[in-house]
């Protein structure tokens, strides 16, 4: 049985299980507070271009006693702070979705929910996008952690095509469902003006979306 014959709760189980199995979320409010610091830092900055030192005026902390938490220092972090951006994506987007819905409502939901957290939260999707599409930190990243992440990234896509598939074309799920994804993760860009109300731009990205999948 192909991925995309799957059922839409499978898929959804397969990609929370994923999710669960590689995040471990910052634990501690100290550390949870650095790492949301310093990823805030990386997004604007550059990994490169952000020091410990940085890292801890922004917390109110000497960069030694960073290293007390994150004894591998940047990297450490960095990493730390992608696993944590992954848990919050699953708890805000995923996991608040109710099953046994028609494949219409629960994809409705589903962009909603991702729309919104990319809207909310703008320094932790800008941090994602430095990290997973290289913009300064995809370097710094060993293979054995970009594999990791391209893998719940992966599942998260073939939990959306295993929606698209039913709402079009199941022959073109694969590709209206990246689509999707890019309308999602672009979602900022589709403002009318700087001050649009954000249910507003949410629901533009829904019906694009919607529009997307032939519905």
């Amino acid at each position: 049985m192909t991925a995309q014959a799957l059922p839409i709760t499978d898929e959804r189980t397969r990609f929370i299980a994923g999710v669960r199995s590689l995040t471990d979320p910052v634990k501690g409010s100290t550390r949870r507070r650095v790492a949301t610091e310093a990823m805030s830092l990386f997004a604007r900055k550059g990994y490169g271009g952000t020091s410990m030192r940085e890292i801890g005026a922004a917390v109110g902390m000497q960069a030694a006693s960073i290293y007390g938490h994150f004894p591998l220092g940047k990297k450490q972090i960095l990493i730390d702070g992608l696993l944590d951006i992954l848990d919050d994506f699953l708890v805000v987007v995923i996991e608040p979705v109710v099953p046994g819905r028609s494949p219409h409502d629960e994809f409705v939901d589903l962009v909603t929910r991702h729309v919104g957290w990319r809207l909310d939260k703008g320094d932790m999707s800008l941090a994602w996008d430095a990290a997973y599409f290289g913009l300064g930190m995809l370097e710094v990243l060993e293979d054995r952690h970009m594999t990791a992440l391209v893998e719940v990234v992966d599942q998260y896509r073939t939990y959306i095509t295993s929606l698209v598939s039913r709402l079009g074309d199941p022959a073109e799920a694969s590709g209206t469902a990246r689509a999707v994804l890019a309308l999602c993760d672009t979602c900022d860009r589709l403002r009318t003006h700087p001050e649009e109300p954000r249910d507003e731009v949410v629901a533009r990205v829904v019906t694009l979306a919607l529009r997307c999948c032939g519905s």
